[in-house]
C-alpha cells in the first residue's frame, strides 16, 4: 500500500512546486478614465494648463471655473415713503427697510473675464452671472505657486464691492472662498517590480 501511495505523493508534490514556481502573467495595463474632476487652482497648476508662467485672460477665459463655498451678499437700505397726518394731529410714517441678499452657490460655475499681474501677485476677475459683466476677485502669491486663487475682501470690515456696490459678506468655509478648475484626468498604472530568485547557502570548499 505505501508502494503505491508513494509515487502519487511524489506526482502531487512535483505539480505543486511547478505551480509554485510559475511565473503569475503580467497584469493588463489599462487607462483609468477619472471625468470631471474639480482640484484647487493654482498658480503652478495654472501655468501647467497654459504652458507657462506668462499666462493672460485669453489663456485661462477658456477654463470652467467653480467657487468652493458658498457666499452671501448682503445689501440694507431705508427709505422714507410717505408722511400722513392723523386728525389729532400725530403723524405717521411710512418707511421702507430693504433687505437685498444675493447667494453664490457652492460650485457655482465661474469664467474669468480679465487677469491681473501686480508684483508678485495674479488677480483673476471672475464672473458667475450671464449677462453681467460685475466680477469678484480672486488672487494668489507667485512666492506660493501651490497656494489657491482665493477671494479678496476687506476682511477686518466683512465687506465686498459687488458691481459699484457694497455688500456684507460671509461664507461657510473656515478660510476664504477659492476656485476650483474642472478637468479630465487619465490615469495610467504601470507596474514596476522583479521576482526575488532567493538566496542559497554557500558551503565551504574543503
Amino acid at each position: 500500500m505505501k508502494d503505491r501511495l508513494c509515487p502519487r505523493i511524489f506526482l502531487a508534490a512535483v505539480v505543486f512546486a511547478a505551480a509554485g514556481c510559475a511565473t503569475p502573467p503580467d497584469p493588463e495595463v489599462r487607462i483609468v478614465r477619472v471625468p470631471d474632476i474639480r482640484i484647487p487652482l493654482t498658480i503652478e497648476l495654472t501655468e501647467t494648463l497654459v504652458g507657462g508662467p506668462e499666462f493672460m485672460a485669453d489663456d485661462i477665459r477658456r477654463f470652467q471655473l467653480y467657487l468652493f463655498g458658498r457666499i452671501s451678499l448682503v445689501r440694507e437700505s431705508s427709505e422714507r415713503r410717505e408722511v400722513n397726518f392723523a386728525d389729532d394731529g400725530r403723524a405717521t410714517i411710512e418707511n421702507l427697510h430693504r433687505r437685498e441678499e444675493l447667494i453664490l452657490g457652492h460650485l457655482t460655475p465661474g469664467l474669468v473675464m480679465n487677469v491681473e499681474q501686480i508684483g508678485g501677485k495674479v488677480l483673476l476677475y471672475v464672473a458667475f452671472e450671464n449677462g453681467r459683466d460685475d466680477t469678484m476677485v480672486f488672487s494668489a502669491s507667485r512666492n506660493d505657486p501651490d497656494g489657491f486663487f482665493s477671494l479678496e475682501y476687506n476682511t477686518a470690515a466683512r465687506t465686498i464691492n459687488y458691481g459699484g456696490t457694497t455688500y456684507r459678506i460671509s461664507h461657510t468655509s473656515n478660510r476664504p472662498p477659492y476656485l476650483l478648475v474642472g478637468v479630465d484626468q487619465n490615469d495610467t498604472p504601470q507596474a514596476v517590480g522583479r521576482r526575488f530568485s532567493g538566496r542559497m547557502l554557500q558551503t565551504r570548499q574543503q
